[in-house]
């Protein structure tokens, strides 16, 4: 959480194990939440780990990259507009790490970070 202010319902989050980066440090890890996960990725049971992300592009770009180079599975929930909505015009296409394209509005938005050559969707989020 950038600040207290937006911490607000963080016990809504019942799991067995939940860890929080907070840029101020006031809750959990002090730092950027990209910084904690590769700490947890380079853990002891990264290789039964699973990563699931929503956020800003540039967020999550640092989670495709870190999650690729320790080989460890991760989805995406990227953003593009979407001006038709059923894949007509291409504009919420995004490239393909096998060459291609995606249409997130009819093949995503989730997409498995193996998938797409980046998160970085022109267009897409902030």
């Amino acid at each position: 959480f950038r600040d207290r202010g937006r911490s607000g319902g963080l016990d809504l989050f019942d799991c067995s194990e939940l860890r929080v980066a907070s840029e101020d440090g006031h809750r959990g890890h002090r730092g950027y939440v990209t910084d904690l996960l590769e700490l947890m990725l380079d853990g002891d049971d990264a290789g039964s780990a699973a990563v699931y992300g929503c956020g800003p592009p540039a967020m999550l770009e640092a989670v495709r990259m870190g999650c690729a180079e320790r080989g460890v599975a991760c989805e995406l929930a990227l953003e593009a507009p979407m001006a038709c909505g059923f894949g007509a015009c291409f504009g919420c296409a995004v490239p393909l790490a096998a060459g291609g394209y995606m249409r997130l509005c009819v093949d995503g938005p989730v997409v498995r970070g193996e998938e797409v050559e980046t998160a970085l969707v022109p267009g897409g989020g902030r």
